[in-house]
């Protein structure tokens, strides 16, 4: 069985009848806003009617919000068509019962047993999962109120700009897991994350894509901008990588003088390196990072997201494993 879907994973696809509506409704549906999808075992929709008519009672708030509300049960279209007539539920009521409990499945919210359990995701307008209440963590639905406030922390939440082919990227292209790294070569903690990051690389093959970007603290790290700029003009001689690897191993020594001497050791030509330092020619490329970093809210380096998530778990490679391992079990189970 797949274990639930976690946030960073896209709504799956599906198209269900639907009880209180002329046509089936899927995910091209939920696209465009964000989306709340509930699940529900119809065989307990008595006990659960309550969290159903509070959702039913919210609705008004969560449209006002661009949130739209959608259920989804193993009931059968008829049966649930006239349960919501009794119960005066109006959100889309969606039937997952031809076969029964096969949406459910995509998602994890179901039993070995064939038992759909009661959970709720929040997907943003791209479809992107982005809050799940577990069925092991929560006895029944959550309360409206939790899921408003999720919603309007996803308005406050950062999420970076989605990968573009400006980006410096180890991995392949169609890996399942993308980490992107916001970081500032002068940052202690970064050089930290650099580690955890990179010991990661070689246990997960062609699953796992990293990108790094520039976010520098300026007034704290004045070393900082000339090495974003070196790691720039060792990219334009295809040694973006290398040079990043011997700043973050440099423990701060980032003097110009110093930079030169990275540079020679690694091969470049120098000449031409020193020459892109001088005219500044890279350095619009590291503002471009910068301004994307502070539109999409990040506030300070060093800033981790895992399929767009920003990662708040501790900045160890074991960390770090556990959320991928996570998100791989859903995504190839």
């Amino acid at each position: 069985m797949r274990p639930i879907l976690q946030p960073g994973i896209r709504l799956p696809e599906f198209l269900l009848p639907a009880a209180n509506r002329d046509r089936p409704l899927g995910t091209a549906d939920l696209l465009g806003q964000v989306a709340v999808v509930l699940f529900f075992p119809f065989a307990r929709r008595a006990e659960l009617t309550g969290q159903l008519a509070a959702f039913q009672e919210k609705r008004p708030a969560l449209t006002a919000q661009q949130a739209q509300v959608v259920a989804i049960t193993d009931g059968e279209a008829e049966a649930l068509k006239a349960w919501a007539a009794e119960e005066g539920l109006t959100f889309p009521l969606l039937s997952d019962g031809q076969p029964r409990g096969a949406t459910a499945a995509r998602f994890g919210t179901i039993t070995v047993e064939g038992n759909v359990l009661p959970a709720v995701f929040v997907a943003d307008e791209e479809g992107l999962i982005r809050r799940v209440y577990e069925p092991n963590q929560e006895a029944s639905l959550p309360n409206p109120a939790l899921v408003r406030r999720a919603i309007v922390n996803l308005s406050l939440a950062p999420k970076p700009p989605p990968p573009h082919a400006d980006d410096w990227q180890l991995g392949p292209a169609e890996a399942p897991v993308v980490l992107i790294e916001y970081a500032d070569y002068q940052c202690g903690y970064c050089q930290e994350t650099y580690r955890a990051l990179t010991a990661l690389l070689p246990a997960y093959g062609n699953r796992l894509r990293l990108i790094y970007r520039h976010f520098l603290l300026r007034r704290s790290h004045p070393l900082a901008q000339g090495a974003a700029e070196a790691a720039e003009a060792a990219g334009a001689q295809g040694r973006f990588w290398p040079m990043h690897e011997r700043l973050f191993a440099a423990a701060g020594a980032l003097e110009r003088d110093q930079l030169v001497a990275y540079a020679r050791e690694l091969g470049l030509d120098v000449a031409r390196f020193v020459a892109d330092l001088d005219s500044g020619r890279f350095a619009e490329k590291v503002e471009e990072d910068m301004r994307g970093a502070l539109a999409h809210k990040i506030k300070s380096p060093p800033a981790v997201f895992v399929n767009q998530i920003v990662y708040d778990g501790p900045r160890t490679a074991q960390g770090l494993r556990t959320r991928i391992d996570g998100l791989l079990a859903c995504l190839e189970g």
